[in-house]
């Protein structure tokens, strides 16, 4: 875990697919799951990381796996139906919470 904060992207793709593949606390293979979706998201590989996304996580990563999916949708009302869901979710992260309600509310208002 500590070598992925020093890791370039090609190592941080290996080292997180270890962690998915080994014999750990789910919680590790559920954020391994979580960070190689974003990873993939930067380079671009949208259906690759909605691939990985697909499994549901433990419900205290859900909330960031369903704001995931509606970061990577171009489709608008899955977007907002992913997005929901993110805020039905449980939360730890209160600066998530507002970005999605902000980004619910343009969504809307747009309509």
């Amino acid at each position: 875990l500590q070598k992925l904060r020093l890791s370039d992207d090609a190592t941080k793709h290996t080292l997180l697919e270890t962690i998915m593949k080994a014999e750990v606390a789910p919680e590790f293979i559920w954020q391994a799951r979580l960070d190689l979706a974003e990873l993939l998201v930067r380079e671009g590989k949208k259906d690759e990381a909605e691939q990985l996304l697909e499994q549901r996580l433990g419900k205290q990563y859900e909330q960031a796996r369903y704001a995931l999916l509606a970061n990577i949708t171009d489709d608008q009302d899955k977007k907002i139906e992913w997005i929901q869901k993110a805020l039905d979710a449980p939360s730890h992260d209160n600066d998530l919470v507002a970005a999605l309600e902000a980004e619910l509310a343009s969504l809307h208002a747009g309509r």
